[in-house]
């Protein structure tokens, strides 16, 4: 990153030339750049910045994508969880090592390594998929697998909703699991994130600019921030954590995209790697994403 300059827009080194036309005020600028990342000072809003982190690896070694297509694994998710899924196949291009999908509310009885995954609760309501990963684990898919997860989604957190509820309630589900299954390795995993308005991506010679949400976006990801710390708080040392968040604001080389506002950081999702509604992933980011579940699995299985 090179600073602000006298607009106060922050961005990335440089090679190549992009006009860019933002309507916030309005501002025009000229960007020199390499891969091109550029975030506008919004006023009252706050600013979007980059921040540095070296706990996210975005390709999986060869020890762990063995280990994960040897393992039965579960998987309850929404859509994104999906888009996750949708990404594995290309991670696993080219090597002799398969993963076995299957999407199911079942018991499965063959004992062969598999990804089983399902759809779990109702989107907007966090209590609903926590409960009901916990009903389909102790329905017998606790019994059968090897390794199990779930994930929340962006939509069950908003300016109205409690973090702190949402992860007691998360904490107390999987420390039961584990205790009835201890010989299932819990993954834990923090919330997926939107776009933030303040991020403008250019990627080859087409530019997305996701502006004018920022009283929409802005306050939620603020929100799933302070979910997610508790999350990498309790679970960051266990080796066990799939940190998509963290996973969605990758810009590579640690480096991440993030927001400050009101003197606070947090990260936003990296509009390279989103769809074009800015919330969910695009083949790029259902690559990196998948790419990030098979080393945390796969790592976790060996170690364990």
């Amino acid at each position: 990153m090179e600073g602000l300059d006298s607009e106060g827009v922050v961005m990335a080194n440089a090679r190549r030339t992009w006009f860019v036309v933002a309507a916030v005020g309005v501002v025009a600028l000229t960007i020199t750049t390499t891969v091109v990342i550029v975030a506008a000072n919004l006023g009252s809003g706050g600013k979007a910045v980059e921040v540095h982190r070296d706990d996210v690896v975005d390709d999986p070694a060869s020890g762990a994508m063995d280990a994960f297509a040897g393992t039965k694994v579960f998987f309850g998710h929404q859509s994104v969880g999906a888009n996750i899924i949708s990404g594995l196949p290309t991670v696993y291009d080219g090597t002799n090592a398969q993963v076995n999908i299957v999407e199911s509310r079942a018991v499965l009885t063959d004992g062969e390594p598999v990804l089983q995954h399902s759809t779990i609760g109702t989107n907007g309501d966090p209590a609903s998929k926590i409960a009901d990963f916990d009903a389909l684990m102790r329905s017998g898919i606790g019994d059968t697998v090897d390794v199990a997860l779930m994930k929340l989604c962006y939509v069950d957190f908003n300016e109205s909703t409690d973090p702190e509820q949402i992860f007691a309630s998360y904490v107390s589900t999987m420390q039961a699991l584990e205790k009835t299954y201890p010989d299932v390795t819990f993954i834990y995993t923090t919330v997926p994130l939107t776009v933030d308005p303040g991020w403008v991506s250019a990627v080859k010679s087409t530019v997305k600019v996701w502006l004018g949400r920022a009283d929409s976006t802005t306050p939620a990801n603020q929100v799933r921030e302070r979910y997610n710390a508790l999350i990498r708080e309790r679970y960051g040392d266990s080796g066990r954590l799939y940190d998509i968040a963290a996973g969605e604001a990758s810009l590579g080389d640690g480096d991440f995209t993030a927001r400050d506002r009101d003197g606070t950081t947090y990260l936003v999702m990296n509009p390279d790697l989103a769809a074009d509604d800015g919330e969910h992933l695009n083949e790029q980011g259902s690559r990196q994403l998948a790419g990030q579940f098979v080393q945390v699995v796969g790592t976790a299985v060996g170690t364990d």
